[in-house]
């Protein structure tokens, strides 16, 4: 190159142009002149950031620190909802001793990450699906109801799968019969709480004292 020449520097496609501390957005180019059989500016090439927020999915939060190539996403579900991957196991077994990761994808940085590459986001995406709890077991003796903005309805049928929050009434078929233990359960991430079953007893009295019975002033 002659003294006074002047070139146009351009990165690959995933890759930016960076010169010290500035790095121009990928795609861009800088000239630099040839002066006295020197370059006038130094170039170099590195891995473009991303320039768009990660992918959302529904029912869940994007967790995200850096668009820098290299920066991963965690999704964490709303309560109520769980991960469904094809993984999604292995994510939740790694993340058991974890409560603030519970249903987070993924735990660490892995080829199942989705993070940012070259100026792109890639990686599988999870997705979020509601958990429900199944019909209660109902012991001989006990109705149970379901309650709702509606108000209180029989839960009789095993088709309906109630979702997190919702709640169950226990109550006694006879009416000289009283409930033993927890009146109420809720639907907490799948599973009812409390856990345990009621029963019913009959209500009894005790025996009035004879002297209760005869009063003499």
């Amino acid at each position: 190159m002659q003294h006074g020449s002047k070139i146009a520097v351009i990165c690959q496609p995933g890759f930016s142009l960076s010169e010290g501390m500035f790095v121009l957005n990928q795609g861009l180019f800088k000239t630099m002149d040839c002066e006295n059989g020197k370059w006038s500016r130094h170039f170099k090439c590195q891995p473009a950031r991303c320039t768009t927020r990660p992918p959302n999915i529904p029912n869940a939060l994007t967790r995200f620190y850096s668009l820098q190539h290299g920066s991963v996403v965690r999704y964490q579900c709303f309560p109520g909802y769980r991960l469904n991957t094809s993984y999604s196991d292995v994510a939740l077994r790694l993340t058991a001793n974890a409560s603030e990761l519970k249903n987070t994808w993924p735990l660490n940085q892995d080829r199942l990450s989705v993070k940012c590459e070259y100026g792109v986001w890639k990686g599988e995406l999870p997705s979020c699906i509601q958990v429900r709890c199944s019909r209660p077991p109902v012991p001989t003796g006990i109705e149970i109801y379901l309650i709702g903005a509606r108000g209180r309805w029989p839960f009789d049928n095993n088709q309906i799968l109630p979702s997190h929050g919702a709640a169950v009434e226990f109550s006694c078929v006879s009416e000289d019969h009283r409930i033993q233990g927890p009146r109420y359960t809720f639907c907490i991430e799948g599973h009812w709480s409390p856990a345990e079953t009621p029963n019913c007893t009959k209500v009894t009295h005790d025996v009035i004292p004879q002297s209760w019975l005869f009063y003499k002033p």
